[in-house]
Formats: C-alpha cells, structure tokens, sequence
C-alpha cells in the first residue's frame, strides 16, 4: 500500500489510513482461513498431541506478532498525521481506529 505524498491532503491520508486497515483485516481474513483449511484437512487423531500444541503456539505467536506488527503500524500513522496536521488532535481523536 503505497503511503501518500507529504502534500497530500487530510482526505487522501485518511483513505490511505482506510486502506492501510481494510488491508490488515483482509490479511487476518486470510490466515484465518488457512487455520480452517490446515485443521480440516489433518485429522486430529492421527497426528500426536505434542505436535498440535507446538501448531497452537506458532499460530498464536504469529497471532501476536501480526496484531504487535499492525498496532505500531498504525501508531507511527496517526503520528505523522497528527505532525502533518500541526496538532495532536488527530491522535487524541483516535482518528481511524
């Protein structure tokens, strides 16, 4: 997702900052689908249970490292903005959260 040009206007960051979200919640979408096609497609019983729990604790670190990953993400975003628009009224606002 290509970020907009220092002289962007306020309408053109805020689609970017729209974006830059429709983009992680389509990225979530994706992995959790591939969680469902992984776990429909071994059945259970046939792999140990040492190996399912090392899967859950990948999964959730991935989990963790995307959410971490996409909070400073949009953090340094609403930053730039708030410094782009010469105030801290758009991170007091939570502006796009």
């Amino acid at each position: 997702i290509e970020k907009p040009p220092a002289n962007a206007s306020k309408e053109e960051y805020h689609a970017y900052l729209v974006r830059l979200q429709e983009h992680f919640a389509r990225e979530d979408a994706a992995a959790a689908a591939e969680r469902a096609r992984q776990a429909a497609s071994a059945p259970q019983s046939t792999i140990p249970a040492f190996v399912w729990e090392t899967v859950e604790r990948l999964r959730a670190q991935a989990a963790a490292r995307r959410a971490r990953e996409r909070a400073e993400s949009e953090a340094s975003y609403r930053k730039a903005l708030a410094a782009w628009l010469g105030d801290a009224s758009a991170e007091k606002a939570g502006c796009c959260a």
